[in-house]
């Protein structure tokens, strides 16, 4: 039996991650230089998996980005509320 995923785990388990790994420079590049138009460009894409009637505002996507020391970064990306 499949598990249906939301469009946050998938954001978040097909995109999010996959992109950072991928490449964290890069995504903390144009997570700061882009913010919330990074994001929301991904969370689209990701959308278009869904039905219309299931996709879900990116209402609430958000970040904030927090430099603790010299050479730490850390990105923590604000997922829109489930309905």
């Amino acid at each position: 039996m499949a598990t249906e995923q939301s469009q946050q785990i998938m954001f978040f388990q097909d995109v999010l991650l996959p992109v950072f790994h991928e490449a964290p420079g890069d995504f903390l590049f144009y997570l700061e230089r882009d913010g919330n138009k990074f994001l929301r460009f991904y969370w689209d894409r990701t959308g278009q998996n869904f039905a219309e009637s299931d996709q879900l505002e990116a209402y609430g996507l958000n970040y904030i980005i927090r430099t603790p020391q010299t050479d730490v970064t850390i990105a923590l990306v604000i997922m829109p509320a489930h309905r």
